[in-house]
């Protein structure tokens, strides 16, 4: 018994030699291309971003220029009306002065 555990052994580490000889190590390859094509994309989504950035303060600038412009018209009609835009919320306000108080 003793020479067939001894061969068993033997055996086995035979055969754990040539698996360790024969493995390669692992190694982890980057894709670039994926890498580049996400790092487009997400400069394109920026862009993109920015560009509606830009377009909502254009037209925040446009409905100031807007209300201003009423406002000066509706002093020259001597009408007590008063136009603005709530910072906060982006509503609408109109005020109704009455110009004995």
């Amino acid at each position: 018994m003793a020479n067939n555990d001894l061969l068993v052994q033997s055996a086995l580490q035979s055969v754990q030699s040539n698996v360790t000889s024969q493995s390669k190590p692992v190694t982890q390859s980057v894709q670039t291309e994926t890498v580049t094509e996400l790092s487009v994309q997400s400069q394109a989504l920026q862009k993109e971003a920015e560009k509606q950035n830009g377009q909502q303060q254009q037209l925040a600038d446009d409905l100031r220029d807007k209300v201003a412009q009423l406002n000066d018209y509706m002093q020259n009609m001597n009408r007590n009306l008063q136009f603005s835009v709530d910072d906060t919320s982006g509503d609408t306000v109109i005020k109704v002065i009455d110009s004995e108080t």
